[in-house]
């Protein structure tokens, strides 16, 4: 359910999320999303390569970190 809503979001507002660049490699850009999980909050931040075309996003890496609320 989760890669499924990340498609989504990621396919639905491309625009929004692309000119967050990497600063290190700017083909790359960020993806940050925080998800709460009942008494946690888990923080995502996901390097996507857009770089062969707009309509073929691929996760390069990602980072996540887990904190109490």
């Amino acid at each position: 359910m989760f890669l499924n809503g990340l498609r989504s979001d990621l396919e639905n507002h491309y625009r929004v999320y692309s000119v967050l660049r990497d600063e290190e490699e700017p083909r790359f850009f960020r993806y940050l999303v925080s998800i709460a999980d009942g008494g946690l909050m888990h923080e995502f931040d996901f390097v996507i390569d857009d770089s062969t075309s707009p309509d073929h996003l691929f996760i390069e890496d990602f980072e996540h970190e887990l904190s109490p609320l």
